[in-house]
C-alpha cells in the first residue's frame, strides 16, 4: 500500500491528544472568566439623578452577584459630591442621597453628569434639576 501523502497513526495519536488537550484547557480558561464575572457587581442607576437643594438624590440598582461597598461621586460641569460607605447587596437596590458643596445655575433644568462608583467604573447619568 502506497503510504505517501498519509499521516503516520503515531502521529495522528499525538495531533489527536493535542487537540483534546488545548478544548480542555480553552473550556477552563472561559469558564474561569464567567465565574469572575459572575462574583462582580453589576451598577446602574435607576431613573435620572435629581437634584433638590443641597442634595442629590439617585437610586442604584446591582445586577451582578457580588456586592457593592464603596464610595459613589456625582461628577457634574459645576462640582462634585461624593458618598462614602454606600451598600448596594447582590440582586438588589438601594436609594442614596449625595451631599453636594456647590450650586446649579438657575437657568440649568437638566444635564449630563458622570456617576463615579470607585471600583467599578464611571457611568453617564442624566441629572434633573427641582427648584421650589
Amino acid at each position: 500500500m502506497d503510504r505517501r501523502g498519509s499521516i503516520q497513526g503515531l502521529t495522528f495519536l499525538i495531533l489527536l491528544i493535542g487537540s483534546i488537550i488545548i478544548a480542555v484547557l480553552v473550556v477552563m480558561y472561559a469558564s474561569g472568566l464567567e465565574r469572575s464575572f459572575e462574583s462582580r457587581p453589576v451598577i446602574h442607576v435607576e431613573g435620572t439623578v435629581t437634584i433638590v437643594g443641597s442634595q442629590a438624590y439617585l437610586t442604584l440598582v446591582n445586577n451582578g452577584k457580588g456586592a457593592f461597598n464603596g464610595t459613589v461621586c456625582l461628577l457634574t460641569p459645576y462640582g462634585q459630591g461624593c458618598r462614602d460607605s454606600v451598600y448596594v447587596p447582590p440582586r438588589g437596590g438601594v436609594s442614596i442621597e449625595i451631599p453636594l458643596s456647590f450650586t446649579v445655575p438657575s437657568d440649568v433644568v437638566s444635564f449630563e453628569a458622570k456617576l463615579r462608583l470607585l471600583g467599578c467604573g464611571e457611568y453617564p447619568v442624566n441629572v434633573d434639576v427641582l427648584r421650589g
